[in-house]
């Protein structure tokens, strides 16, 4: 499966990179990144979307979370496990 993360910045730019070398590191998937400074949060996603095209699926990742190991790998799991899945988190 084909992942891009939509990695939403904004103004935490002392967490941000703590941030993402950890979810990356340890996402146990491969994925691209497309890194949206935010002016407001629905304009930055739909601009992810938008750039997330030919894709199979696309995460919304914000500054300020870090995520458990294998993250990304069990996000995809459960995506390809049920057919038609729209979401999962």
């Amino acid at each position: 499966m084909k992942v891009n993360i939509i990695f939403l910045d904004y103004q935490r730019h002392d967490f941000t990179k703590q941030v993402k070398e950890h979810n990356f590191r340890n996402s146990g998937h491969d994925f691209d990144v497309v890194e949206i400074d935010m002016k407001g949060i629905s304009a930055a996603i739909n601009k992810g979307i938008q750039l997330s095209k030919g894709y199979d699926a696309f995460v919304t990742m914000a500054n300020d979370i870090l995520m458990q190991d294998n993250w990304l790998k069990g996000m995809v799991t459960a995506a390809t496990a049920i057919p038609m899945t729209g979401m999962c988190g």
